[in-house]
Formats: C-alpha cells, structure tokens, sequence
C-alpha cells in the first residue's frame, strides 16, 4: 500500500479496527502528517456487528458504515485507489465471495485480500452469527484477475486487480495473458476474431502447467 500511496481506501470487515490504525501508521505517519487534522487519506470502513463499536473506529476512520456490505450501495461511496479485505472473504461462500470481489474491484484499483490457507471450522462467536466460516480461497480462486498471491504464516495474502497496476506490486502474469496483450495491440480489427482461438488454445496449455497464476476472460 506504501507503493500505491492511495488517496482513498474502503476497509470492509473492519472488526474492532485495528488496520485502520495501521493504514494510519504507514501512510500518514511516514510523511509526518501526525494528528488527525493533518491526515490526508480517506478511509471508510464497513462492519456488520455493531458491538465492535469503540473508539478505534472514530479515531481512525473517517466514516464507519454499520451494515451487510451486501445490502450496501458501493456505487455511492464513489471509486477508491485500495479495497483491504482481511480475514473476510471465508465468511462468505464461494458465489457470495465472487460477487462481492466482482463489486469491489468495480470501483477500487486493486483489493487487498487476507485469508487462511486452511479451512478451519469457526461457528458464531462473540454473539456474532456473521464470525462463521464458510469457506477456502486458494491461488485458482483469483485466476479472473490480475493477482500477486503470497503465503504470510498461516494465511494467504493476494493484491487483485482488474487492469496492471503502476507500481507494479509484484503482480504475477502468465505467457497467455501476454499473448493476447500481444495480439490485441498488433493485429488489425477483423483478426481479434483470432484471439478466441488462442484464447481456447491458451487456456489448455495453462491448466497443464504447473505454478500457472492467471486465466483472462476477453
């Protein structure tokens, strides 16, 4: 995030708050903006469970959203350099989690995510149905984007993006994506139609490779 030096960041699940105060830390303090009157960054924030309410949430975000991201309108809290969202996409099944990727990078840069490598079972807790594990997010999960996928300790941890970022960030690519950057840029407007042949073609020899990290949708 440091690289990225985002102006607006939307934290979704952001628990008691926590990386609020870090965004705080790394992106204001190192330019020596150190009171609150002095930062420059927007961060909104949304939680489902009130009770995590305290007083992180006011010192470090600009506004807290008290609701199911589902039931949100993203749309009206505008677009964002940087999305974080840590330790909750195993909240939501498969389908759920997709679309809520979907909707996020729809109006964010890039989307910062955090989940544990493992399944681990986890029913209600702290009184708070929405603490429930649902399920595991692997490499293959985030093949419909641009990714960088990192293991950190006993979670993974992925930047996603629909478009190449600059910086960079570290991103992973594929000789397919590359291939077809390739072919849109060179060839003339009747032979894209080509592009789906290798688009079937390239699919194949990626899944027969190990390690592949990407597969593109045109």
């Amino acid at each position: 995030m440091q690289d990225l030096r985002p102006r607006r960041v939307l934290e979704v699940g952001i628990g008691h708050g926590k990386y609020g105060v870090l965004v705080r830390e790394y992106l204001e303090l190192p330019y020596e903006r150190y009171t609150k009157s002095e930062w420059q960054l927007e961060l909104i924030g949304i939680e489902v469970f009130a009770k995590y309410r305290n007083p992180l949430w006011d010192y470090a975000y600009n506004q807290v959203l008290v609701e199911d991201v589902r039931n949100v309108d993203l749309e009206r809290l505008g677009r964002f350099d940087c999305c974080l969202l840590l330790d909750v996409v195993e909240h939501f099944d498969h389908d759920e989690g997709r679309f809520l990727l979907e909707r996020l990078l729809n109006l964010c840069k890039c989307v910062i995510v955090s989940t544990p490598l493992k399944f681990e079972e986890q029913g209600a807790q702290f009184d708070n149905e929405h603490e429930r594990h649902w399920s595991l997010w692997r490499r293959k999960d985030y093949r419909p984007y641009y990714f960088t996928y990192r293991k950190c300790g006993n979670c993974s941890v992925v930047v996603l993006s629909r478009n190449p970022l600059n910086p960079v960030l570290g991103q992973d690519s594929s000789g397919y994506l590359k291939l077809r950057q390739y072919l849109l840029k060179r060839l003339p407007g009747p032979a894209i139609k080509s592009i789906c042949l290798v688009k079937s073609i390239g699919r194949g020899i990626l899944s027969a490779l190990p390690g592949a990290t990407k597969k593109t949708a045109l």
